[in-house]
């Protein structure tokens, strides 16, 4: 969100699908605890690289492991000798030790959905003769870094982790209880076979920020760190207390916001934080440099901004086409977009001011600006090609408004590549 407040999504995940977060949240406040219609718990785990699979909250864990307990020793140990198997091993051997490769936690939750759908079971047949139901969770799983265990170009070893999922995802009955999150930066990252479509997955873009959403971001940031500071626990690097935002004095939040352009809110805090570390405020120079090292890193250097610094007034003729642009950035200006046009093809012979009045457009329009390598969009493994098409377009949609430039199109769409 836009609060300012330093957090990650395992935390936001967190508070929102865990009641003892929840509890130790709203007791912290003073707000009144929400109950569930039902009165069940939720407990959230996560399972992630560097940590394996481990819970959001240790009360959360004693409450799974009690509901595990109770239902296997009561209703299942005589009548399932599989789950009774998984559940002995895992009293054996991993009580108190979280799992901590993919493969372990997968086999662990498929013994716990199949435990939750079998405990499902029996509380209808006691709801239907009067009997107390056993305890009963909901219970939520989220997979940082999904793209690692499931990718887009799966290989055998990962086709029984994507078994596990397809066959998660079909049964309605794991559903009616439980719930599976898989993070990526990507969409187009993850295997198609489990998302979307009729695999059962839904799929949820979260796009990155908006200029408004930037500049809301930077302002409760900073009014963060100064109610911080004000309740006497500011904010500290290298033992120095940071009170506000240090910005250069021709920089404020709305140009920070606008040089920002298709950064995250992670990167806009880290943008903060190396300002602090090397002890000087943040401008211009450092956003720019941080952003495109940024984009660069996850783009493979498909798209990359280039900051305009000069107009029209600049480019020594072509005035028809300098015209023709200068009705369109009036338009533009004026929120006249139905009337500007979409798209425009440069064409001549090399030198003759085409990437200049691209560059120049950009400046007079005061748009991002967006400089596109396709010759960097084809790969040559099957499905490459639509993955970087699909970050791209993405890519351009957390820009807008802006200009894309894209040099030398007949290089990359020759030689055969369209019909």
């Amino acid at each position: 969100d836009d609060t300012g407040l330093q957090t990650d999504v395992h935390h936001a995940l967190s508070f929102a699908f865990d009641s003892a977060m929840q509890e130790k949240m709203y007791t912290a406040s003073g707000t009144p605890i929400r109950k569930t219609a039902s009165g069940r718990k939720s407990v959230f785990a996560t399972f992630g690289p560097s940590k394996g699979f481990y819970f959001a909250n240790p009360d959360s864990q004693l409450e799974w492991e009690r509901i595990m307990t109770t239902a296997y020793e009561k209703e299942i140990k005589a009548g399932d000798n599989v789950l009774a198997g998984y559940w002995e091993q895992y009293l054996a051997n991993a009580a108190g030790m979280r799992p901590m490769t993919l493969g372990e936690t997968m086999g662990l939750l498929n013994m716990w959905f199949r435990l939750s759908t079998r405990i499902r079971e029996i509380n209808m047949v006691r709801q239907n003769s009067g009997q107390a139901p056993l305890a009963e969770i909901n219970f939520t799983a989220a997979f940082s870094d999904a793209d690692l265990y499931w990718p887009a170009n799966a290989t055998a070893e990962n086709r029984d982790a994507i078994g596990y999922l397809r066959a998660w995802a079909r049964e309605t009955k794991i559903g009616q209880r439980n719930r599976i999150i898989l993070m990526t930066r990507h969409l187009s990252e993850i295997e198609p076979s489990v998302k979307g479509g009729d695999a059962g997955v839904c799929s949820v873009l979260i796009p990155r920020p908006n200029l408004e959403q930037r500049e809301s971001w930077l302002v409760n940031f900073n009014k963060a760190l100064e109610e911080r500071a004000r309740n006497g626990v500011p904010f500290k690097v290298d033992g120095r207390s940071i009170a506000s935002m240090n910005l250069e004095h021709d920089f404020d939040f709305h140009a920070f916001a606008v040089n920002s352009a298709g950064m995250s809110r992670r990167q806009l805090e880290y943008t903060f934080m190396s300002a602090e570390v090397r002890n000087q405020p943040v401008g211009m120079d450092l956003v720019k440099a941080i952003k495109q090292t940024a984009i660069r890193d996850e783009f493979g250097g498909l798209v990359d901004f280039v900051e305009p610094t000069y107009g029209f007034s600049a480019i020594g003729g072509h005035e028809g086409v300098k015209r023709f642009f200068l009705r369109a950035v009036r338009k533009l200006r004026a929120g006249e977009k139905k009337g500007c046009p979409r798209g425009a093809v440069l064409m001549g012979p090399a030198g003759t001011g085409k990437s200049q009045i691209a560059l120049a457009m950009a400046y007079e329009s005061r748009m991002n600006y967006l400089k596109a390598d396709f010759g960097q969009l084809f790969g040559g493994v099957v499905g490459e090609t639509e993955r970087k098409t699909k970050q791209f377009f993405e890519f351009v949609d957390a820009a807008a408004p802006c200009i894309v430039f894209i040099d030398e199109i007949e290089s990359a769409l020759g030689s055969g590549r369209v019909t």
